[in-house]
């Protein structure tokens, strides 16, 4: 709410699994996109679906940051999104 009195627009993008064995979110990828997708929807806010942009192949070693053709595909899901 405080984001969306100061700005035009607010765009919020889901979270990337990541290829760690044991995840340090608390609640699934998946679960936590459906809830800010469903906060979006009543905000009137943007909601940018990143989580099946990023393929296993496109992390770094530590399997927690997209590599530079994973921050390409996330990218490609905003500029798609967006209509840029």
């Amino acid at each position: 709410a405080a984001a969306a009195e100061r700005s035009k627009t607010v765009v919020v993008l889901s979270p990337v699994s990541d290829l760690r064995p044991v995840s340090q979110l608390m609640e699934p990828v998946g679960d936590l996109g459906d809830v800010l997708k469903e906060i979006c929807d009543e905000g009137g806010y943007t909601f940018v679906d990143t989580r099946d942009a990023v393929t296993p192949e496109m992390f770094c070693a530590d399997g927690l940051h997209p590599n530079s053709q994973g921050s390409l595909a996330i990218w490609k899901c905003i500029k798609e999104t967006l209509g840029l």
